[in-house]
């Protein structure tokens, strides 16, 4: 699962994907179009069987199901769910959704309502019935006033919700057979951690299950608690504090992450436009965190990581890679795998010995064989790409691509760089083009090749305005993209097999654009693919 920004509209693409690889325009849905409710797009998810594709609308406060015609590869609407219709309740301003893994049940909370809301869901047709609601100060429920995440045990048994503005943590028992949920206790910041659950803004279940972490925005913390596996009921363990014992790296921190081997916890902060990277030891058996170092920028002799955002971690764990979008770089660590310390060792940085392309540094990827990093950097509207030496951990600068020269364009705000399943692609948002750009991977040496782009009104009806994100399903199917301009839209396009080429199907008319009367802007959109975390 990803976090991006999301502004006033969004607009979905989805793209579906053969054996090889190039993209065909098929067709949209639009807000209004077939009754779809797209106004505000906030969430999309993918059930476990890839076969019906949910989509939480803010705007309409509903839940609308799509499926894919496997013969014409059309994306049909099938139907919607809207609050206050037809008896359904819980879906006011839809802050987040999950499915279980089986794909029997639906969960969904609401910002507005102070609610948790489940739906059976037919495996059949894919279709969703309402059931019930819990909401904050109803049948003793506690804890859920802006309920916004959303996160479920890993044997499924219970689910947790984060209620912000409760600076709360609560959670439900889960029934097996009906879904349905009960609920059971919370924790609240004003109770029982003192303010280190204020404004809880991420939380992770580690993957053994026995603890949950939580990183509170205004408390500027962050907590740890037990779970009982059997009742559900989680305690309250522990927490670190901004500026007590000397912890850095909790001031402003938004990122919150685990290494997979799940012995430490990762924060990155952007504390008064500067950045931190800091880390923390977990204790497999407890769960409780040690403090064990932040590295600012600017100080020993480190000036790499200001306006850190995005961390990626190898699968052994041994290195660890920050973009920082203000020092327009990419720096590793190396963890000592006794120890579990971390050693700064080297960077790259736009300017320093002639590299160029790396101003506004956003996001990174790394091939499944991680001899390979791309990054794309918004500022110079570049795609570059690196080899990485899989024993040392370093970088080196291989090529790049910049909006309108060698051949590439319509990289203007480029996002981030995104890897085909079968590494051959690599596909770029450009929000300022209004485009998506791929390019051919030599599967020899990683080069790339600039291959084409769809733009936004030219030879496409595909609506492209902004482009913010760019995900794709776990077997290789289907690709959405996100964009985020005036239009509340879902597109799909289709990828032709051996051209590598984006073009329109010219099949399929120029859909009216709808044009939608909310304007309240959203915080952040949520991409959820079903095997992508």
């Amino acid at each position: 699962m990803k976090n991006v920004c999301l502004f006033t509209m969004l607009i979905v693409v989805v793209v579906n994907l053969h054996a090889q690889v190039s993209l065909m325009f098929c067709g949209k849905i639009v807000d209004g179009q077939k009754e779809a409710q797209l106004s505000q797009v906030s969430i999309v998810k993918i059930s476990p069987d890839n076969k019906y594709i949910y989509v939480l609308a803010q705007g309409n406060n509903a839940v609308s199901w799509f499926c894919h015609d496997n013969v014409t590869n059309e994306l049909v609407y099938l139907n919607g769910l809207i609050d206050g219709k037809n008896g359904v309740d819980g879906l006011g301003y839809p802050s987040s959704m999950i499915i279980s893994s089986k794909g029997k049940y639906v969960y969904i909370s609401s910002l507005t309502e102070h609610s948790i809301s489940w739906f059976d869901r037919n495996e059949t047709n894919g279709s969703l019935t309402y059931k019930e609601s819990i909401k904050d100060g109803e049948s003793g429920a506690d804890g859920l006033k802006g309920a916004s995440c959303i996160t479920i045990s890993p044997d499924e048994k219970f689910i947790y919700v984060t209620g912000p503005q409760d600076s709360a943590i609560c959670w439900f028992e889960c029934n097996s057979t009906n879904g349905s949920l009960t609920y059971k206790g919370f924790i609240t910041g004003k109770q029982d951690t003192s303010s280190a659950l204020a404004w809880p803004v991420s939380a992770i279940v580690s993957n053994d299950g026995k603890h949950i972490y939580v990183l509170a925005l205004k408390g500027m913390a962050i907590s740890w608690f037990d779970r009982n596996e059997t009742t559900g009921a989680i305690t309250y363990k522990g927490h670190l504090k901004e500026g007590i014992d000397s912890i850095q790296g909790l001031s402003q921190a938004y990122f919150l992450k685990m290494s997979p081997d799940g012995k430490q916890v990762y924060v990155t902060s952007q504390e008064s436009m500067s950045g931190k990277f800091s880390w923390f030891n977990r204790d497999l058996n407890s769960g409780a965190l040690t403090y064990k170092g932040t590295i600012t920028d600017g100080e020993n002799g480190i000036n790499s990581i200001a306006g850190a955002r995005s961390i990626e971690i190898t699968y052994s764990c041994k290195y660890i890679y920050v973009v920082a979008e203000f020092s327009n770089s990419i720096s590793w660590f190396e963890r000592d795998l006794l120890t579990d310390s971390l050693t700064y060792k080297g960077c790259v940085i736009n300017g320093v010995n002639g590299l160029t392309g790396l101003v506004g540094a956003y996001d990174i990827d790394l091939n499944k064989t991680e001899d390979r990093l791309y990054l794309g950097a918004r500022g110079d509207k570049t795609v570059c790409y690196f080899d990485r030496d899989t024993i040392t951990g370093h970088l080196i600068f291989k090529d790049s691509f910049k909006d309108g020269e060698d051949a590439a364009d319509k990289l203007d705000g480029a996002c981030g760089a995104l890897i085909s399943p079968d590494e051959k692609h690599i596909y770029v948002t450009s929000v300022w083009d209004n485009a998506v750009t791929f390019f051919k991977r030599d599967s020899t040496n990683g080069d790339l090749r600039f291959t084409g782009c769809i733009v936004e009104g030219q030879d496409t009806s595909a609506i492209l305005e902004s482009p913010s994100a760019i995900s794709i399903s776990p077997d290789g199917n289907i690709v959405y993209v996100t964009s985020s301009m005036v239009y509340d839209v879902l597109n799909w396009l289709t990828r032709n097999p051996s051209t590598g080429l984006l073009y329109p199907n010219p099949d399929k008319p120029e859909p009216k654009r709808v044009y939608s009367t909310a304007k309240q802007a959203i915080d952040f959109e949520e991409i959820i693919l079903s095997g992508r975390g």
